[in-house]
């Protein structure tokens, strides 16, 4: 969990943080004020008030879940979103997953659009790769392979320091 602790028996959890993305502080920059803004939204997370919030939802019926599953509409589109762009990290654990007796070597994943989410980045990381992975709509990326090239520049300039 990269935004709040996970709670008792938790092993898929999903939860919303802002995080400003700071596109124009140099990429040197940006990781610094990346991780600033996630330990502000942890603290946030800690707070009492949180504990509460989950504690509530602990206790929920399930059946309540179930009627805000049937009740949501994909289609709708929010009057305010914190952001467009979402980043899914999952670590799925050490490389010893198999598959008629071969061995995964990588593992990805491709989280879902939405009219709030138009472009989504996955990091899913098995054993010692760590695989990137980019859904987007033409509306968030009208050129989504102009778009991959520079994510994938971006990530060798971090790599080679």
């Amino acid at each position: 969990m990269v935004a709040r602790p996970r709670r008792a028996g938790e092993r898929n959890a999903f939860g919303n943080v802002s995080v400003p993305l700071c596109p124009g502080v140099p990429a040197a920059e940006r990781p610094a004020r990346i991780a600033t803004a996630l330990a502000a939204a942890r603290q946030r997370a800690a707070s009492p008030l949180w504990a509460t919030v989950g504690a509530a939802e602990d206790a929920a019926p399930s059946v309540l879940a179930g009627l805000g599953v049937r009740s949501f509409d994909p289609t709708a589109r929010p009057e305010t979103m914190a952001g467009a762009t979402v980043v899914s990290s999952v670590d799925r654990g050490a490389a010893d997953l198999e598959l008629l007796g071969g061995r995964s070597v990588f593992t990805a994943g491709f989280p879902a659009l939405s009219p709030a989410m138009g472009l989504t980045h996955g990091v899913h990381g098995l054993g010692g790769t760590v695989t990137l992975s980019i859904t987007s709509s033409r509306t968030a990326v009208p050129d989504p392979d102009l778009y991959a090239g520079l994510l994938a520049q971006a990530v060798d300039e971090l790599g080679q320091r």
